[in-house]
C-alpha cells in the first residue's frame, strides 16, 4: 500500500507560510466564521458587467517556498533540490502575494490558520505524539474525527443562507483550500486503514459532494474564473486531487453515498469545472497526468444529471 511520507507536526516553510499557531477558539466559536459585516469589500469589475464584491480581508495572501509535493521524487532522493530550497525559503516565505505575481504558491492567511488549527488537532489525537499505544486504529479514527469536524463547519456554513453568495463562497473556500493544504501535512495512513470501510468511503464521497458545493458557490457568484480575486484556486484543486488520487488507490471504485449512486462522477466534475472557468490545475508534480488526464471526460461528468 502506496502512502508518502509528509510532515507530522507542523506546518512549516515547505508546507505552508504559517508557522505560529492560531490561538485554539473555545467549542462554541470552532466551526464558526468570523463576522462578516466589518470587512473590507472590493468593488473592481472583474468581467462585463455588474462589478463582483469580495471580502478582501478573508483573501489576504502569502507566498511560500516551493514545497515538496511539486518536486520530483527523484529529484529529492539526489538532494538536486537542496540547492535552491533555501533561497526560496528565504525569498518566499510568509511574502504578500502581491510582490511576487508570477509566483504559484499562495495561501490565505485565513486558510493558514485553519491549516495550523487542523494540524494541531491530528497531533492531539495521534497516541505516537504521547508515546503511547490504545489500539492500532486510535490514529486513524483520530485522523478521521478530524475530517468530520471539517466537514462539519463546512456544512454549517452551507446552512446560513443569510450571507450574501460571494461571501458564502469565500468562507467555503477558506474552509475547502484548508482542507487541501491540511491533507499534504499529515501521514494519511493511519487513516486509510482504519477497519470501518463503510465509513471512510461515505467520508471521502461526502469530501467529494463538499468539493464540488464550494465550487458551485463560486460559480453561482462569479467567482469561479481565470482572473478570479480568489488567487489560488488552481493549485488547491491541484492538492485535492493529488488527495483524491490517494484515496482511489485505496479503493476499488470512486466512493459514493448509498443514496445516489450518480454521485460516482464527482472527480470529472472538478475538472469539469475547472477547464470550463478557465482554471489550470497545477503546482503538484505529475498532476496533470495523474488527475486531470485522468478524470477528463465530459460525459462522464454529465452523468449527474442522468436519470436511472
Amino acid at each position: 500500500m502506496r502512502t508518502r511520507k509528509r510532515a507530522r507536526a507542523e506546518v512549516n516553510a515547505n508546507e505552508s507560510p504559517e508557522s505560529k499557531p492560531a490561538k485554539k477558539p473555545s467549542r462554541d466559536q470552532e466551526n464558526t466564521p468570523v463576522p462578516l459585516e466589518s470587512r473590507e469589500k472590493s468593488t473592481e469589475a472583474l468581467s462585463i458587467g455588474e462589478p463582483v464584491h469580495v471580502s478582501t480581508l478573508r483573501l489576504k495572501y502569502v507566498t511560500y517556498a516551493k514545497p515538496s509535493y511539486s518536486i520530483d521524487l527523484e529529484d529529492i532522493e539526489t538532494g538536486k533540490h537542496t540547492q535552491t530550497a533555501a533561497e526560496d525559503e528565504e525569498r518566499y516565505d510568509g511574502k504578500p502575494a502581491e510582490e511576487f505575481p508570477g509566483w504559484p504558491y499562495v495561501i490565505s492567511e485565513a486558510t493558514a490558520e485553519l491549516v495550523t488549527k487542523y494540524s494541531l488537532e491530528a497531533i492531539n489525537r495521534d497516541q505516537d505524539s504521547f508515546d503511547m499505544y490504545v489500539s492500532n486504529d486510535f490514529t486513524g479514527y483520530g485522523m478521521q474525527e478530524v475530517i468530520e469536524n471539517q466537514l462539519t463547519a463546512i456544512n454549517s456554513l452551507m446552512a446560513k443562507r443569510q450571507l450574501p453568495a460571494d461571501e458564502l463562497a469565500v468562507e467555503l473556500w477558506v474552509r475547502l483550500s484548508a482542507f487541501a493544504h491540511w491533507t499534504q501535512s499529515q501521514q494519511l495512513g493511519p487513516w486509510f486503514m482504519i477497519d470501518d470501510g463503510q465509513r471512510w468511503q461515505d467520508t471521502v464521497a461526502m469530501i467529494g459532494i463538499a468539493i464540488l458545493a464550494t465550487l458551485n458557490a463560486l460559480d453561482r457568484a462569479k467567482l469561479l474564473m481565470e482572473q478570479s480575486p480568489v488567487k489560488d484556486m488552481g493549485l488547491v484543486l491541484a492538492l485535492i486531487g493529488d488527495f483524491i488520487c490517494d484515496c482511489l488507490d485505496q479503493a476499488t471504485m470512486i466512493p459514493y453515498l448509498s443514496s445516489n449512486p450518480r454521485e460516482v462522477c464527482w472527480p470529472y466534475k472538478i475538472v469539469s469545472y475547472a477547464k470550463a472557468s478557465g482554471i489550470e490545475i497545477k503546482g503538484v508534480h505529475g498532476i496533470e497526468e495523474k488527475f486531470v488526464q485522468r478524470f477528463d471526460d465530459v460525459d462522464e461528468a454529465s452523468y449527474w444529471k442522468r436519470k436511472e
